[in-house]
């Protein structure tokens, strides 16, 4: 029983000597990788956000009053980066003005924020049905 111990520990110990003694070749590679800023917003209709205002919907006004004309929205941001927000517009009739209550504070990610748009007509506009486009911008805020 001996002598079969003194083997198992003499077959360990050439073991650890064969493993340890053995040279190596180590190779080093810092890795590293970057994630696309991706700004992405959805609108929506309701505060409850369930009546998400697709893009390229048609916003109708209805029958207009002289003066200010209000809509609210609910702009969420679904990207995955802070934006900030840039309402433009083009084609507006002379004298008309679209403007909302934005701040310029970035949206957090999955933050939601309630805008207003207004929508002031003239004192004296010409009877007729208007139309315009209008864009809301997100832009990565880093």
């Amino acid at each position: 029983m001996v002598k079969y111990l003194r083997i198992v520990l003499l077959a360990m110990l050439l073991v650890v000597i064969a493993v340890y003694a053995h040279p190596k070749f180590t190779l080093y590679y810092p890795m590293k990788g970057t994630i696309s800023a991706t700004e992405q917003i959805k609108v929506y209709k309701d505060s409850g956000l369930t009546q998400e205002l697709a893009n390229s919907t048609t916003i109708d006004w209805g029958a207009l009053g002289i003066g200010a004309n209000l809509k609210t929205y609910w702009i969420k941001n679904i990207g995955n980066c802070n934006v900030t927000l840039t309402l433009r517009n083009t084609g507006l009739p002379a004298g008309w003005t679209l403007t909302w209550n934005y701040t310029g504070l970035p949206l957090q990610l999955s933050q939601v924020a309630t805008v207003k748009i207004t929508l002031t007509v003239p004192s004296s506009p010409l009877q007729g049905t208007y139309s315009w486009n209008s864009w809301i911008d997100a832009e990565a805020f880093l």
